[in-house]
Formats: structure tokens, C-alpha cells, sequence
């Protein structure tokens, strides 16, 4: 854990904080909460304690059309929404910002020994890749077992998550950023992304919330006084 820019330290931390409290938020210190209340994304896994009829899912052709067709999350879309309460497919391990390209693109090729995959599948624009900073939640069997436990243990193995050489500057070729290496790696964030993508079909729509109105990011700034913006976030 000594080289910190490995990011080896970060799912350690959101495993001991899951086993201990249940449920959490986890923020790098670029993200800001622009809304106190957030009930409209814990909605999107508190739905799995009612849920009882879900609709049939669609088949992956049908889900590739989707993708292509409906608006990429923007604000917070109430029909998209809550379709997905009514699907209620989502995991308990929700991320939220998009970075802008694919989980291929940006995940060290070695890292395909530790997790076996569907190549195809990862190089299509619905399997995006999302901030691994920005993190809701919930200590479920699926969340635990599924994706934590082995987002963890890569944590533990240098080779898995910390690849020699590994270097966070893209070069995507023919501003391909789905399909083709772009000679980089994003270390915890190419882990969970991929863990997430095996897990939920290749699918990003069952991993991120699809919500954007309650956050912002700030990167690379100055440092400022944010004291009179702090508060608590309410879940209702």
C-alpha cells in the first residue's frame, strides 16, 4: 500500500467502511453533494426490498439498440427513472460519473488473467466506465460477495490492480474510446468497472444510478473554503 498512486488503499477502505456501517458514500475530495436530499438514487436499490414482478429483460441486441438511441444521462430523468425502479435490476454498488470512455480502453491487458472476460462485449459503448471515486453503497450478499470480495482481493495482489509500468495517460488511437487499448490504466477504477461490467451483463445501466443533478466535481483547483457549503445529506 506504500505507493499510494496505485490506488491499492481505496477498496480497503470501502470494504472496512461497508462491514462497519452498511451502507455508505464514498467521495474523493473532488466531488461535492449540490442536493441534501438523495432519496431519488437510494430508491434505485431500497426497490429490492419490494419488489416483486419485475418485467423481462432485455435481450442484449435489444439493450445495444438502447444504448445507441435514448440521451446519455443528464440531470436527472424521471421516465428513465423510474423504469428503473420498476425493473428494479440495479445493483447495491452504484456508481455515478462517467469518465468519458470504456472499460477496454483503459485496463491493462494483463489484468484479464486475474478476471476472465468477454472481450466482445467489453469493447460495446454500453459497457462505459464510471468515476471510481463516487460511490453509494449497500452491504448486501450480492455487494459483498460479488464485487467487493474481489475488488478487495486484487487490492491485495500488486500485479492485479498496481501493473508494473502502468501509466494514467491515454492515447486513444483514432479517438477510439471504446474498442481498442489506449496504453493506459486506471488502477482501482479499471477493477471495479470491470467487476461491475462481468457482474451486470457488460451493461453500465445496472451499475450507475443514471442520476447527475446531485453532485458536482472539481479537479485540480485551488484550495478553498468550502465550510459554509457543508452540510448532511438526508435519505427519506
Amino acid at each position: 500500500m506504500r505507493t499510494l498512486r496505485d490506488y491499492r488503499w481505496k477498496p480497503i477502505v470501502i470494504a472496512e467502511a461497508l462491514r462497519d456501517f452498511g451502507a455508505i458514500w464514498y467521495l474523493d475530495s473532488s466531488v461535492f453533494f449540490t442536493k441534501a436530499n438523495v432519496s431519488h438514487v437510494c430508491d434505485l436499490v431500497t426497490c429490492h426490498r419490494n419488489v416483486t414482478d419485475r418485467p423481462p429483460m432485455l435481450p442484449s441486441a435489444a439493450r445495444d439498440l438502447r444504448e445507441a438511441n435514448e440521451k446519455h444521462e443528464d440531470g436527472w430523468n424521471r421516465d428513465i427513472w423510474a423504469r428503473n425502479l420498476k425493473e428494479c435490476r440495479k445493483g447495491q454498488y452504484l456508481l455515478h460519473g462517467y469518465s468519458g470512455h470504456g472499460i477496454l480502453s483503459v485496463t491493462h491487458p494483463n489484468v484479464y488473467t486475474y478476471f476472465p472476460t468477454n472481450p466482445s462485449q467489453l469493447k460495446k459503448q454500453k459497457a462505459k466506465m464510471y468515476d471510481a471515486g463516487f460511490v453509494y453503497a449497500v452491504n448486501t450478499r450480492q455487494t459483498m460477495m460479488d464485487i467487493v470480495k474481489w475488488y478487495f482481493l486484487c487490492a491485495l495482489q500488486q500485479d492485479c490492480m498496481g501493473q508494473k509500468g502502468a501509466v494514467l495517460g491515454c492515447h486513444f488511437p483514432n479517438e477510439d474510446r471504446f474498442s481498442a487499448y489506449a496504453g493506459c490504466h486506471r488502477f482501482d477504477q479499471s477493477i471495479i468497472n470491470l467487476v461491475l461490467a462481468n457482474q451486470f451483463w457488460y451493461d453500465r445501466r445496472y451499475y450507475v444510478s443514471e442520476i447527475v443533478d446531485f453532485f458536482r466535481i472539481e479537479r485540480g483547483g485551488s484550495q478553498l473554503n468550502y465550510d459554509d457549503q457543508l452540510g448532511c445529506i438526508r435519505v427519506l
